[in-house]
């Protein structure tokens, strides 16, 4: 039987975890803050949703996941 290689994230609990090693992300999610922000309240004002739904199709962990969850909710608050 042949393995097949499966790209993934490091666990976190490795030196080398994506949620201890993921700055990057966080720099480019910042320069794009501004967009979503003003793409979600766009849409806000467009439809008026009774209820919004966010789901994460990937095994997201960590800083980035929670703040990026914080800044696609917070438009939809105010």
């Amino acid at each position: 039987m042949v393995a097949k290689k499966v790209l993934r994230m490091n666990a976190t609990n490795h030196e080398i975890s994506y949620a201890d090693n993921s700055i990057f992300q966080k720099q480019i999610t910042l320069k794009i803050r501004p967009i979503i922000e003003e793409s979600i309240t766009d849409a806000f004002k467009k439809i008026v949703p009774i209820c919004m739904k966010v789901a994460d199709l990937g095994c997201s962990s960590g800083p980035n996941t929670l703040w990026l969850y914080g800044t696609l909710l917070k438009p939809s608050m105010g």
